[in-house]
């Protein structure tokens, strides 16, 4: 999940703190009764909520990048020990977040989620739509991308 939330944009302390929260929220829905078919659609759904909120109060929605430190995480995490290599992945890393940053958001957030390893059925029941939709935004997604990569 806190890796979803980074996807979105989230900083990396209020990613952990929505982490916490969306658990919180999971361990106190289960003690009051509340019955929750999905546990891991039901806490990402809280999660994605509870960033939506946290940009709201910032007056700001969506953020699309990452900043420059954590593409140089991820460079850094690469397996390539090679710096020609390593400069390589951080221009394919740049190139997929710019290409993704592109797709519409419901397009962007059903394609994070689904890299994060949920279900069809999960991502409908987290985003608030039907399978059907969440299927066809990956699939759009995906098809999008292709093209994009594929030339």
């Amino acid at each position: 999940m806190f890796r979803y939330l980074r996807t979105l944009g989230c900083r990396h302390w209020l990613a952990e703190e929505i982490t916490q929260e969306a658990f919180l929220r999971l361990h106190r829905a289960l003690r009051d009764g509340l019955l929750v078919n999905d546990v891991r659609a039901w806490v990402f759904r809280v999660a994605r909520n509870l960033f939506i909120d946290s940009r709201r109060e910032d007056q700001r929605y969506w953020a699309t990048s990452h900043d420059e430190r954590d593409r140089l995480d991820l460079a850094r995490h690469a397996s390539a020990p090679d710096p020609e290599q390593q400069v390589l992945q951080r221009e394919r890393i740049r190139l997929i977040e710019e290409e993704v940053s592109r797709l519409p958001d419901l397009q962007r957030e059903c394609m994070h989620l689904k890299a994060h390893g949920l279900r069809y059925h999960e991502i409908a029941v987290a985003l608030d739509i039907s399978m059907t939709a969440a299927v066809d935004c990956v699939r759009r997604a995906v098809k999008r991308l292709g093209k994009r990569f594929n030339d």
